[in-house]
């Protein structure tokens, strides 16, 4: 339930006097009514002590303002349903300093997603507008899964995925409009008007996605890379695929060959990165 997953301490991946990265879990909302990250207390623990402030603005002077916030803030937003790393500032500068590079497109992500479909090249480039603005996704495809779903094709892909812009569901409309909509995604997704749609709070086991395998959208920020507001240099933070993924992908070829009456199939090789098993690359390391 949700209540249960506002109640649950949030991972954390960095935590020093200006910032702190932590893992937002999936079906909870950055910002909102009362049920969303922000007006839970799961922030509390993050926020300096000392003497308050509200509002951003540079201190006088034009100095960096190390003052608190009153309560830590997100500097950036990520879907509901989606799950990773998210960005808290702490103090007045560094809420100025990390919105100014999200908006001078001064921070790079890599988000994992598996995908309905065999995605045909390795690596790639979308190259289309969100809402009349320019949008660019550049991807890397990291496995490719036997599935019995007809929706998919007979395959399921899981692919990173490095946005150079950050507009509103860009990752979805742009995997939507290469014809591999994301596993789980009710809005751009391959799903009818009557099917039941669910937006679970906590984070799945194997059991929970042997019981429903579309509950639970595949789309999670694994890396996030960005200036720091004082130290000088850039900052990674990093966490792996959540394990249902992987349970995911075993789950499905396992009804595929199950589906297809045999244990092994000559023409189940790939080629590509991923083939049959499910190989999966959990590495930082590749191009932007």
């Amino acid at each position: 339930a949700l209540s249960e997953i506002l109640t649950t301490p949030l991972r954390v991946v960095r935590d020093d006097g200006q910032l702190a990265v932590v893992v937002k879990p999936q079906g909870v909302a950055v910002t909102g009514n009362y049920l969303s990250l922000c007006r839970s207390d799961l922030l509390l623990p993050f926020t300096l002590p000392g003497r308050p402030r509200e509002a951003g603005g540079p201190a006088a002077g034009g100095e960096y303002d190390g003052r608190p916030l009153r309560k830590c803030r997100p500097v950036h937003r990520l879907d509901a349903a989606t799950g990773g790393l998210l960005v808290l500032a702490k103090t007045v500068g560094a809420e100025i300093h990390l919105r100014k590079c999200f908006g001078e497109n001064l921070v790079k992500k890599r988000y994992r997603a598996v995908v309905f479909g065999r995605m045909c090249h390795d690596t790639g480039t979308i190259d289309e507008e969100v809402d009349g603005k320019p949008s660019v996704t550049r991807y890397r495809v990291v496995a490719r899964t036997r599935c019995p779903d007809a929706r998919a094709d007979g395959w399921i892909s899981t692919v990173d995925l490095r946005p150079e812009h950050g507009r509103r569901h860009q990752l979805r409309k742009h995997l939507k409009a290469l014809g591999h909509a994301i596993w789980g995604d009710r809005r751009y997704g391959p799903y009818g008007n009557n099917e039941v749609v669910r937006c679970p709070a906590a984070t799945p086991g194997e059991a929970a996605v042997l019981r429903d395998a579309h509950a639970w959208m595949c789309l999670w920020a694994l890396e996030i890379r960005f200036p720091h507001p004082t130290e000088g240099t850039d900052t990674t933070a990093q966490i792996e695929e959540p394990a249902w993924y992987g349970a995911l992908r075993h789950h499905q070829e396992r009804l595929w060959r199950e589906s297809s009456g045999s244990c092994r199939n000559k023409n189940d090789g790939d080629s590509g990165v991923g083939s049959g098993n499910s190989i999966v690359v959990t590495t930082s390391k590749d191009a932007n």
